[in-house]
């Protein structure tokens, strides 16, 4: 079961999301599908991600596990993704060999995001690639305070 978090409203007795391009982009694959509402939630508030840990993730884990390991950023973002949203979901980590070996990376990526986690699940999404980068791949990620005091540093030597 792929669980999505959209914000939008009712009307009519149809839902009608806020952000119609992303909604249309995350369920496209289901076109012609029957699928399954389990529920729908009176919105609450909430903080979504800070630009500071995007920029985090982007420059200080993904373009690293690029830089060691090769492959694009994207290819890395997508992994990182599937490797543990995709986990949340399912309940383990997936046998990503298999979708690999498949060509399912992107397909499976596309569906999941991380624009939509708090400040605080995002944190615990980076603690978690970081702990696996380092068990994994015998990479050292920078920790978010250590990425930016070393940003910090880089822009007063300039």
């Amino acid at each position: 079961m792929v669980k999505l978090r959209y914000k939008g409203t009712v009307q009519l007795g149809i839902f009608v999301a806020d952000d119609t391009e992303a909604w249309q982009q995350h369920t496209k694959k289901f076109e012609g599908e029957e699928v399954w509402c389990e529920s729908l939630e009176k919105f609450k508030q909430y903080k979504a991600r800070s630009k500071e840990q995007n920029d985090y993730w982007w420059a200080g884990i993904v373009k690293t596990m690029s830089d060691e390991n090769g492959d694009t950023t994207s290819y890395w973002h997508d992994y990182l993704k599937v490797r543990f949203l995709l986990a949340k979901i399912i309940g383990r980590p997936p046998d990503m060999d298999k979708i690999i070996n498949a060509g399912k990376l992107k397909e499976i990526a596309d569906i999941l995001t991380t624009t939509s986690l708090t400040p605080e699940e995002f944190s615990s999404l980076t603690s978690d690639v970081r702990a696996f980068a380092s068990r994994d791949f015998g990479i050292y990620i920078l920790t978010p305070e250590e990425y930016w005091e070393k940003i910090s540093r880089s822009l007063t030597i300039s």
